[in-house]
């Protein structure tokens, strides 16, 4: 139910929206054309892709919902199994395995010091394959709520959402895994990662998990980090951890203490944070609809390098250098960035906007690392006006379009950005009543076949939840 659990996360960093409205100058007009002229050069940028979607028989559907990078190989894990491709220098991946089935995993574990792969799903269990032979299983366990994986030596840590804790496997012999310790705490762990003599959790709930490693084989739960912000990933790297928390965004804290996080900068990203990973004093972060860099050379002080929109639904990312692969719901994408290069990133909450009173608004944010300019707009019948008409990087503005009587059909802002020169945006009349009028009725059939209706529930509190059900 990934959707619904990240509609609840908590409101996202304001970036700075607010402030910049309220310091901005008068709005000024922009110039009624869409022709952006010449374009920055992009550093970042989409090196190749493989498509793990088929309806071929034994090339199933995939759902790429995790995703390691470790030697150049890319290791693919989703609703219908496992991929591997390896990835060379020039950024070109290659395709090395695909599950000859229609498995399905949640998590993937290389375990490099006993040659094998562990594969998790919160359904199925868990599973060890061998990497020479890897369309062979050495074990598959039985068993429900088995999530999140973390690797230390011979020890497999796995977060147990039934069981409310970590489990401690011995995976000396990944064919005969044993368990050898259980650490209770935590309910809604997503992920794991390992630290200098701890172990962190993403849990929905409760933020991020604190597990005291002094003993491996016993894990001592010994709190949390910022219990009201949920997270849905974690990376730790350089003395710093990195938490992926929704629409809260990538939370950073310092390590300095492995048992007690100090929060030391948080990261806005346009969508909703779901996976981050950090090499090289780099931050990429998949948000859904788009890949994001960020660099952390300083931790203390990230900066935005780009962001772009991938082919469709991102959910996990790993990097390496200056390169990441992305699992794009039915893409394994390979991205690179080019941080000497600068160039603005325009982001826009939504492309189709609604007219009312003569007046349209739209926040703009640059998220690249080169001065946003807003070249000209154009709108039939209407003026276009912004707070400013350079947007530095990390600064957000305002698009106002201002019109008599109907509104225009859409508006067409040009711009620097090399992968948004012109943007369109539709603009339709208003389809419902304004927030504070009574809502339209409507029915739906139920699962046993009745008919709700909304008018029925008159005075009593309706919650409308929206969810996929893997």
């Amino acid at each position: 139910m990934l959707l619904l659990l990240l509609a609840c996360q908590p409101a996202a960093p304001a970036d700075d929206t607010e402030a910049a409205k309220a310091a901005e100058p008068e709005p000024v007009p922009l110039a009624a054309h869409c022709d952006p002229g010449v374009s920055a050069t992009d550093p970042l940028s989409e090196t190749s892709f493989l498509s793990v979607t088929s309806a071929e028989p034994g090339n199933p559907f995939m759902e790429i919902v995790d995703v390691d990078l470790v030697d150049g190989a890319a290791w693919a894990a989703g609703q219908g199994g496992l991929v591997v491709a390896d990835l060379d220098g020039a950024g070109s991946l290659t395709e090395r395995f695909r599950d000859p089935g229609a498995g399905r995993f949640h998590r993937v574990e290389l375990l490099p010091e006993v040659d094998a792969v562990a594969l998790a799903h919160r359904d199925q269990g868990l599973a060890f394959r061998p990497i020479e032979n890897l369309a062979t299983t050495l074990l598959q366990t039985v068993g429900a709520g088995l999530e999140g994986l973390a690797a230390v030596g011979n020890r497999l840590y796995v977060s147990d959402r039934d069981r409310a804790g970590v489990v401690v496997l011995d995976v000396t012999d990944p064919s005969r895994a044993v368990e050898v310790g259980f650490g209770v705490g935590g309910s809604n762990s997503w992920e794991l990662a390992a630290g200098d003599g701890a172990l962190y959790a993403a849990d929905h709930v409760g933020g991020v998990l604190i597990y005291d490693l002094a003993e491996p084989d016993a894990p001592v739960f010994v709190g949390a980090a910022d219990t009201l912000v949920g997270v849905l990933e974690v990376e730790v790297d350089g003395g710093f951890l990195y938490a992926a928390a929704g629409a809260g965004g990538v939370r950073i804290y310092s390590l300095a203490d492995p048992l007690e996080l100090l929060l030391v900068a948080t990261v806005a990203t346009g969508g909703s944070a779901v996976s981050a990973a950090v090499d090289s004093g780099v931050l990429w972060v998949a948000e859904h609809d788009a890949v994001s860099v960020h660099d952390v050379s300083d931790p203390a002080r990230p900066t935005p390098l780009g962001r772009d929109d991938t082919r469709q639904f991102a959910l996990a990312v790993d990097a390496a250098g200056a390169a990441a692969v992305v699992g794009d719901w039915g893409y394994v994408e390979a991205w690179s960035i080019d941080a000497s290069v600068s160039a603005p990133a325009l982001d826009v909450p939504r492309l189709s906007l609604t007219g009312g009173d003569g007046v349209v608004e739209v926040v703009l944010t640059n998220r690249g690392n080169g001065s946003l300019e807003l070249r000209g707009a154009l709108a039939a019948g209407a003026q276009v006006f912004a707070g400013v008409d350079v947007v530095e990087p990390g600064r957000s503005t305002t698009l106002t379009v201002r019109f008599d009587g109907a509104p225009p059909a859409s508006v067409c802002l040009a711009t620097n950005d090399p992968d948004a020169a012109t943007v369109t945006f539709s603009i339709d009349a208003p389809a419902i009543s304004p927030i504070g009028d009574p809502a339209p009725d409507f029915a739906l059939p139920s699962l046993d076949g009745e008919t709700l209706r909304l008018s029925d529930q008159l005075g009593h509190p309706v919650v409308l939840a929206y969810f996929a059900t893997w």
